[in-house]
């Protein structure tokens, strides 16, 4: 039996919160947290979306 550990929200890192909350158009699972009422993936397959893009990304 495999015990999995619920995911860590990504904006306030609370856990206890976190729970499912349907899949992205690329089929992954979604979570919501409803300490900060915000939605996130565990994994990303868009690289725009990885935490240290924005530094990548140039404002011109």
């Amino acid at each position: 039996m495999e015990i999995r550990s619920k995911p860590c929200c990504h904006y306030c890192e609370d856990s206890r919160h976190v729970r499912k909350h349907g899949t992205s158009r690329a089929r992954i699972q979604r979570y919501l947290c409803s300490a900060c009422n915000r939605t996130f993936q565990t994994r990303y397959i868009y690289q725009r979306n990885k935490s240290d893009s924005n530094r990548v990304i140039k404002n011109d």
